[in-house]
């Protein structure tokens, strides 16, 4: 019986353990204290992110496993208690996201008698609700590892009857199973694993029954090819109940046990090198089974169980060298050039949570316009006719905002020069002009086909003040539109963009 060994593995350690000295190394990197997770303390939990909020839940306390399910908000640095999870309280589980869904699976639980699990479950954070998913395709289990890559979830390895090396893939879109080429190390639980961009990362697992009981070995999995490529060992030797996470092109690993030592040492592992190097060190105390995640630029431990056996609530941020992670967008360019609306792009960069475009007139008065994006272009619309602009753009690592990469240099971009109408007869009128509150729009298209047309009211900057879409009926828009309370006294432009021509009108606008 598994209990069994591990309590005989229990006594050993009281045996055989020594308290280590903490020694803060001076390296990248540095980790701040957070508040203390919310609800009791507890190892063995399962922690993961959505979007820019960490998640935590289930695990072992002092008054026994637990189901319950917290958020973590890192701008507010605060935890609000969500819907418990929806099966069985359990410790030892996996979890892991996909998209902006969380997925918690397999564990042990103690009700109403010990064994292990196998069911799995989905989280949506926008209904707080659990769904329950088709079961693991492998045999129930705990102690497992897993990550996420691609749109795809991956478990494997862990321990029932006994330990297990067997590896398997979650399609979220399917509901379904598959199994994968096996786990190559040892067999065993306890592993470290995370992702970094489409590539997996698994080792270091447990095994009671080996010579050494504790593994060094490190592989990377991916999921193109199904097939794993040993990678170097571990920079600190053996180890197993770590906390792992990835930033950018970057993973972290940190605390665990080996031979019978608990550890609080951190390491960075770079893909592209293939190396290890050491971090500054975590600064709780040592510890298992501890909880990780990252979100956007940082990187958060918090929880586990000390050489004791007392169980831990602390939580702690990691900030790498950003100095070298959040770099700035380069190759900048422009595409889809139109009379009022521009694309720009720029190259991608891996540690980047979001980024950050300024643009604005190149000539003449007027305050730039701040936009937003998540990929590595954006469409800006609302622009002047044969004007020229000027944009940069920066990487946000962060979701402080605070940790930014340089921006780009200036680049430049001219409008084209707007055919107003393009179709002979198009008349577009505005009652009352000058106007105090509101007016009529009234737009006849020379075709009496139906197709959408966007009504917008432009400030002098060029700026969109109000936005409309409508549809042409028989050729034909009356619109009442009333003048925002934002607005300031001043000309306006009304512009109609359609599918085969766009057409204007300017406006006085009176309060």
């Amino acid at each position: 019986m598994i209990s069994m060994t591990f309590a005989m593995l229990f006594m050993l350690s009281i045996l055989f353990i020594g308290i280590a000295n903490p020694v803060f190394a001076q390296s990248p990197g540095t980790w701040i204290q957070k508040s203390d997770i919310g609800g009791a303390a507890r190892a063995r939990a399962v922690g993961f992110s959505i979007g820019d909020k960490g998640y935590l839940g289930t695990g072992t306390t002092a008054q026994g496993i637990k189901k319950d399910f917290w958020e973590y908000d890192p701008i507010a640095d605060s935890w609000t208690q969500k819907a418990d999870f929806g099966g069985a309280a359990r410790s030892g589980a996996v979890g892991f996201s996909i998209g902006n869904k969380g997925y918690i699976g397999t564990g042990e639980t103690d009700y109403p008698e010990y064994h292990v699990l196998k069911d799995f479950w989905e989280y949506d954070p926008a209904a707080n609700s659990w769904t329950r998913k088709k079961d693991f395709g492998g045999s129930a289990r705990c102690w497992s590892a897993g990550f996420a890559t691609g749109n795809k979830g991956y478990i494997g390895t862990g321990i029932n009857e006994s330990y297990l090396k067997d590896f398997w893939e979650y399609d979220p879109l399917k509901n379904t199973w598959t199994r994968k080429a096996p786990y190559p190390g040892v067999k065993g639980s306890n592993l470290t694993a995370f992702s970094i961009g489409d590539k997996g990362y698994m080792g270091m697992s447990f095994n009671f029954y080996t010579n050494t009981w504790w593994q060094k070995d490190f592989y990377e999995y991916d999921p193109a090819t199904n097939t794993w490529t040993r990678k170097a060992n571990f920079g600190d030797g053996r180890r197993d109940w770590t906390a792992a996470f990835s930033i950018g092109t970057k993973g972290y690993v940190g605390t665990g046990m080996s031979s019978f030592d608990y550890k609080n040492d951190f390491w960075e592992y770079d893909p592209a090198d293939n190396e290890w190097t050491e971090q500054a060190e975590f600064r709780g105390i040592e510890r298992i089974g501890a909880i990780a995640f990252s979100i956007g630029g940082k990187g958060y431990i918090g929880t586990g169980e000390d050489y004791y056996g007392a169980y831990l609530n602390d939580f702690w941020e990691y900030t790498p060298d950003v100095t070298l992670l959040c770099k700035t967008p380069s190759t900048q360019s422009y595409t889809s050039i139109t009379p009022v609306s521009a694309v720009l792009n720029w190259e991608s960069s891996a540690t980047a949570l979001y980024y950050e475009i300024e643009y604005a007139l190149a000539e003449g008065n007027g305050s730039a316009i701040t936009k937003n994006a998540v990929s590595h272009n954006i469409e800006i619309s609302n622009l002047l006719p044969n004007t020229l602009y000027s944009w940069h753009v920066k990487s946000i690592c962060a979701t402080d905002s605070f940790t930014s990469s340089d921006w780009s240099e200036m680049q430049y971009f001219t409008t084209e020069v707007l055919k107003v109408s393009g179709v002979a007869g198009a008349t577009l009128s505005l009652y009352p002009n000058p106007v105090s509150e509101n007016f009529l729009l009234h737009l006849k298209a020379a075709a009496y086909n139906d197709q959408t047309a966007t009504i917008y009211l432009l400030n002098a900057l060029g700026q969109a003040v109000y936005s409309v879409k409508d549809i042409t009926a028989n050729g034909e828009i009356n619109q009442v539109i009333t003048m925002p309370g934002t607005a300031a006294s001043g000309w306006y432009i009304v512009r109609v963009v359609m599918s085969d021509q766009v057409i204007e009108q300017k406006l006085l606008y009176q309060k």
